[in-house]
């Protein structure tokens, strides 16, 4: 998911992996606090849901920041703030069951 320019910016590919980090056990907290989003998804595609959830947000964040960011060298934060707050809206909304 890291696009190949992180290559050569090491520390905006921490910030970037951090955030993944950050949004994996963010999600596994609020499914063991049982959110309803976050139930479904695991009952309807089982142990893959919280990493496709991961996978699905992390694309769309980048492919956002194609058309969205214009410095390299804020693209770690840029990545982590976007991708937060697309996990925080995605397990709010029933729409990010059915592909949000």
């Amino acid at each position: 998911m890291i696009p190949d320019l992180l290559l050569n910016e090491p520390q905006q590919a921490e910030i970037v992996v951090r955030a993944l980090e950050r949004g994996y056990h963010f999600l596994i907290t609020e499914l063991e606090k049982g959110n309803y989003v976050l139930t479904l998804q695991k009952q309807l595609q089982g142990e893959v849901a919280i990493k496709q959830l991961l996978l699905n947000t992390g694309f769309k964040q980048v492919d956002y920041m194609r058309d969205h960011l214009i410095d390299i060298s804020q693209y770690g934060k840029y990545f982590a703030s976007g991708f937060d707050n697309r996990l925080k809206i995605a397990i709010t909304t029933t729409q990010s069951v059915s592909g949000f």
